[in-house]
């Protein structure tokens, strides 16, 4: 009887798990996370292709003006205009802008170029091309282009563009009274930087 009852009380050895069981496991791990890296790559493409789309370079626009005799030719140069973008740069979000250098084409054509930091300390470089028009007898600076690492961003920089235009040159207040002045054109050059042209006409 002894034996018998010691006999019944050993554990019996446990069978290894069907192969079909496991592959089940394998299969509800796997597709979830499938899923999750396919979704996390198509998102990513979506992203790239949006900015792609919606940050194209800009048009240049037609800057055909007709000199008069009364002109006045008032030049700003690099330094200050290098000053003066650095500061709006910052005012208009990209806070650490550094290394940020002006350089004008001959013509209607200026590109602003610096390092902007990311993360941790982390700087990639930036360019915007813009060009300086007259509008409605006033300055206004149209950009062209921008990226961060190569990558466009021209459609986020709008601010940049509003907050230079109201400060990239002084009023015409400043000048003589008994006339009233108009910008009537601006053009760039390597070596004397921006050149705007008044007109003035007695009142």
């Amino acid at each position: 009887m002894d034996r018998q009852q010691s006999s019944h009380s050993m554990p019996l050895p446990q069978q290894p798990a069907p192969r079909q069981s496991r592959g089940k496991q394998l299969w509800r791990i796997a597709i979830p996370t499938s899923l999750f890296l396919f979704g996390m790559v198509f998102g990513i493409i979506a992203l790239l292709i949006s900015l792609l789309v919606i940050s194209g370079n800009r048009p240049v626009l037609s800057t055909a003006q007709s000199p008069q005799r009364s002109d006045i030719l008032v030049q700003a140069g690099n330094q200050y205009i290098t000053h003066l973008v650095q500061r709006d740069l910052q005012a208009s979000g990209l806070v650490n802008a550094s290394d940020v250098a002006v350089t004008m084409a001959q013509g209607d054509q200026m590109t602003i170029s610096g390092d902007e930091q990311i993360l941790f300390g982390v700087s990639r470089p930036f360019s915007v091309i813009v060009q300086p028009i007259i509008r409605s007898c006033q300055l206004e600076m149209h950009v062209l282009h921008a990226d961060l690492a190569g990558i466009p961003l021209t459609s986020f920089i709008a601010n940049f563009e509003g907050r230079i235009n109201q400060e990239l040159f002084a009023k015409s207040g400043s000048l003589p009274n008994g006339f009233e002045y108009c910008k009537t054109s601006v053009r760039t050059d390597p070596q004397q930087g921006l050149l705007i042209t008044f007109s003035a006409k007695p009142v």
